[in-house]
């Protein structure tokens, strides 16, 4: 059964354990520093489950001013759930910003695969960042407008 609840600190620790439990790490960044952020002030975020299991969660950071960072964490079984994800995610992620009064929601990537995630929910590309990203990785930025 599927099932979208508001995001917690535990679905974070759920999704990030069954990660390492496959060899999946995240780099230069710790898990408490992510899911601090993504439970900061003004921010909003959801969670998919499947039988009980989160599978991948996703929201926007607030960064003041009407402006928010996207984000997205999946675990290993996000892949076999990806449509149903990104149907979700593309409905919700208007609904998100509306209810937090974001216009400006960006989103920092750093290849190829979620520079076509963010494309297929609608942001635009606006340009590279040089050594952007963790470990001075380059990053790509993406942003969607949605008040017009």
């Amino acid at each position: 059964m599927i099932k979208i609840l508001p995001f917690k600190a535990e679905h974070g620790e759920n999704i990030a354990k069954q990660n390492e439990a496959m060899g999946i790490n995240i780099v230069g960044v710790t898990l408490e520093s992510m899911i601090r952020a993504y439970l900061s002030p003004g921010s909003a975020a959801l969670t998919l489950l499947v039988d009980n299991i989160p599978i991948a969660a996703s929201g926007i950071i607030n960064l003041a001013w009407n402006r928010g960072e996207a984000w997205l964490l999946t675990g290993p079984q996000f892949y076999s759930y990806r449509k149903t994800a990104y149907k979700y995610i593309k409905q919700l992620l208007p609904v998100l910003a509306k209810q937090k009064g974001f216009v400006r929601v960006q989103s920092v990537v750093t290849d190829e695969c979620y520079s076509k995630i963010a494309k297929r929910l609608g942001f635009e590309y606006e340009g590279l960042l040089k050594a952007y990203a963790p470990m001075g990785r380059n990053a790509f930025m993406y942003a969607r407008i949605f008040n017009e």
